[in-house]
This record gives C-alpha cells, sequence and structure tokens, in this order.
C-alpha cells in the first residue's frame, strides 16, 4: 500500500495511489484533510532601513508576495502548508513581542501572525524564540520557491 515518513515531526503517507483500492483512497483523503484541518492565513511583514515586505498566505495556500521591486504570487502545496501548520502548534505559547534593547541602531522588524496571534521580533533581540526563526525562515523558504513576479517596482507593503 504505502508507508510511514517522519519529516520534522510531522508524519506523512506516501503512497502510489494507483496501488489503492477505492476504501484506502477514501483513508488516505481522510488523513489529508485531517492533516490540513484548521490551517490558518499567515501574514509576514519585514520591515526596516531597506526593507520591506510583505507575504501572505491563505488558508488554501494561495501566497503573494509584495516586496519594493515587485510583486509575486504562487501557490503552496499541501505537503509545504502541512509543514507550516506543524511548525505554529505552539504559536499561541509565545509573547507578542520580543524587541531589542537598544533603539541607537535601526533594526529589521519582523511580524507574524497566524489566524488571531501576531508576534513581533526585532533582529537585535537577544533570544529569538527558536520556533518564530523556525517559522520564518519557512515562510521566506516557501515565498522563494513558489512565488512568479506578477509584477515589477513600485510594490508598496
Amino acid at each position: 500500500m504505502g508507508r510511514w515518513a517522519v519529516f520534522g515531526g510531522a508524519v506523512v503517507l506516501s503512497l502510489s495511489m494507483s496501488s489503492c483500492g477505492p476504501a484506502e483512497r477514501v483513508l488516505v483523503n481522510r488523513q489529508r484533510e485531517a492533516a490540513l484541518k484548521g490551517f490558518q492565513p499567515i501574514a509576514y511583514t519585514r520591515t526596516g532601513e531597506d526593507i520591506q515586505e510583505r507575504i501572505t498566505i491563505a488558508a488554501d495556500g494561495s501566497l503573494i508576495r509584495v516586496r519594493s521591486i515587485g510583486t509575486s504570487s504562487g501557490k503552496l502545496s499541501e505537503f509545504q502548508l502541512m509543514q507550516l501548520k506543524r511548525l505554529f502548534d505552539d504559536w499561541d505559547k509565545l509573547n507578542s513581542q520580543y524587541l531589542a534593547e537598544t533603539e541607537s541602531e535601526p533594526v529589521a522588524v519582523t511580524t507574524i501572525k497566524y489566524g488571531q496571534k501576531e508576534v513581533t521580533v526585532s533582529d537585535g533581540v537577544k533570544e529569538s524564540p527558536e520556533v518564530f526563526v523556525l517559522i520564518r525562515r519557512k515562510i521566506e523558504e516557501c515565498a522563494h520557491d513558489v512565488a512568479k513576479p506578477v509584477s515589477s517596482g513600485g510594490g508598496a507593503p
């Protein structure tokens, strides 16, 4: 039938659908739907001295990335959505802000909103939450991998 694989703490069922019977396909579809259920929209904003970027990911995986060099869009795979959802498991345990103690140097600030919870972290903070760093990297990686230009220049965040 198939085999189980573990990736980043998430269990993924790898199957060849052509070898599955109708009952097995129904089971696989239920497992897939359960893994994706509850995924909430993501809003990512990164600002700083020379940085202006906004990434939004809708519940269906549609992604829009707006930067000063233009706007791009794409669609995340179900696997990417499952990876992101898994990373957000401990999201509600984070504080709302992790800001640098000094304001003497301009620093970039990243804000991520998942569902109703918004967390802001500045680059100069001493102890950035690991889960935030992993989520930020995954959002940026997804945007890099799937976003294709739809317009150039003048994109305002």
